[in-house]
C-alpha cells in the first residue's frame, strides 16, 4: 500500500452512517473528512460543486465516462418482446446475412453468387422457394438471365 512505502503510520476508519458526506437538510454537512474524522479518504464520491466547497480533493486520474441511465423497465405482455431492441429493417438484415453466411457455407448458393448465366425458369423457381429473403438481392434483365442489383 502507499502508505507503507513511505512507513507512515495510520488508522482505517469506516463511517459510522456508511456515508463519507452529504448535505444535510439544514445545511450542514455529514461525514468524516468534514467532521475532521479523517484526513484522508479513499472511495468512490463524486466531486460535486457543493462537496467541493468544503472538501479539498486530489486532483483525479480516472474518471468513468460510461454511465446507464434508465427508467424503470415496464411489464412488456408480448411474446414478441425479445424483437423490440431492432426494428424490422435491421432484423431483416441480421436474417438476412445469417442465411447467406449459412448457405454459403454449404455450397447451396454459390451458383447464385458465381453464375451469371441462369436459366429464367430455374432461377425463378428458387427465387420462390426462398421467398422474400432474396427477392431483393437477385433481379431479372430482359433477357432472362439473373443478375444482382
Amino acid at each position: 500500500m502507499f502508505l507503507d512505502a513511505l512507513e507512515t503510520e495510520y488508522d482505517v476508519v469506516v463511517p459510522k452512517d456508511d456515508l463519507f458526506g452529504i448535505l444535510l437538510p439544514n445545511g450542514s454537512w455529514s461525514g468524516m473528512v468534514h467532521k475532521g474524522e479523517a484526513d484522508l479518504a479513499f472511495t468512490y464520491i463524486s466531486i460535486t460543486e457543493e462537496r467541493a466547497k468544503v472538501v479539498n480533493f486530489s486532483t483525479y486520474y480516472t474518471t468513468e465516462v460510461c454511465v446507464f441511465v434508465t427508467h424503470m423497465p415496464e411489464i412488456i405482455k408480448s411474446a414478441f418482446s425479445f424483437l423490440y431492441p431492432f426494428d424490422l429493417a435491421t432484423w431483416m438484415a441480421i436474417l438476412l446475412t445469417l442465411s447467406l453466411v449459412a448457405k454459403n457455407k454449404s455450397g447451396e448458393f454459390k451458383h447464385l453468387l458465381y453464375n451469371r448465366g441462369l436459366s429464367y425458369m430455374y432461377a425463378r423457381n428458387y427465387k420462390i422457394n426462398v421467398s422474400f429473403i432474396y427477392m431483393d438481392i437477385y433481379t431479372f434483365d430482359s433477357q432472362h438471365h439473373g443478375h444482382f442489383v
